[in-house]
C-alpha cells in the first residue's frame, strides 16, 4: 500500500505532467497545485523561463545573480506521519546540463512550529539524462519524524545557472516493519 506522502506527490506532479506552458519564471506562483518555485529576491535575483510539456514535469533554465539566501523548488505533501525507524526513497528522471549535486530537504510543520530535515544524501546528477534517487532513514529526533505534520519537499537548486529538466519524480516510503535501512547503524545510532 502507497504511503499518504507518496500519493499527494503523485497527485501535485499529475497537473504538471499533463500541463503545457512555458513564461518568465515568478516568485512564488504555482506550476500546478501545490508546486512552484522560490528565491530569496532581497539579497539576489533569478531570470529565465519554465517550460512544461505534456509528457514531462518541467524545465528549468535560470541565471542566478547576487547571493540569494535560497533558490528551491518548492512540492507540497501535505499531512502525513513518517514513524521512525521509516526509509524515504526520492527517484528521479532528470537531464542536466552539467554534473550538479540537488540537496534535499523536508520542511515540516505542526502547529506554529516550522523545522527542516536534510536528506542524508543530494540527488546527485550526472550531466545529460540519467534516473537518480536518494534514501534516507527517517529516525526519532528529526524533524520530519513522529505525528502527523504538514509536509514540503524542498529542492535546493544550483547556481549560478539551472539548466535542468525533472521528466518525473516519485517518493517511496518504507515502512519500519518492513525492517530496512539505507545506512549501516553504530551502537549509538540505536539510541536515537
Amino acid at each position: 500500500m502507497a504511503h499518504a506522502l507518496s500519493d499527494t506527490l503523485a497527485q501535485s506532479l499529475a497537473g504538471l505532467r499533463e500541463a503545457g506552458f512555458s513564461g518568465p519564471l515568478t516568485q512564488d506562483a504555482p506550476l500546478s497545485k501545490d508546486v512552484y518555485l522560490s528565491w530569496d529576491a532581497v539579497e539576489g535575483t533569478v531570470e529565465g523561463e519554465v517550460t512544461s510539456q505534456p509528457g514531462m514535469l518541467l524545465a528549468i533554465d535560470a541565471a542566478i545573480s547576487g547571493k540569494p539566501g535560497w533558490w528551491v523548488l518548492n512540492i507540497v505533501l501535505g499531512a502525513g506521519s513518517l514513524a521512525p525507524g521509516s526509509v524515504l526513497g526520492l527517484v528521479a528522471d532528470v537531464e542536466s546540463a552539467e554534473a550538479r549535486e540537488v540537496p534535499v530537504f523536508l520542511r515540516s510543520g505542526r502547529g506554529d512550529v516550522t523545522l527542516d530535515t536534510d536528506l542524508a544524501e543530494p540527488l546527485r546528477l550526472p550531466a545529460g539524462r540519467r534516473v537518480v534517487s536518494l534514501l534516507h532513514d527517517v529516525d526519532a529526533g528529526q524533524p520530519l519524524a513522529g505525528d502527523e505534520a504538514w509536509h514540503t519537499l524542498v529542492l535546493r537548486l544550483p547556481r549560478p545557472r539551472t539548466s535542468l529538466t525533472l521528466h518525473d519524480l516519485r517518493l517511496l516510503v518504507t515502512p519500519p516493519e518492513a525492517g530496512l535501512r539505507a545506512a549501516r547503524r553504530s551502537l549509538g545510532g540505536y539510541a536515537t
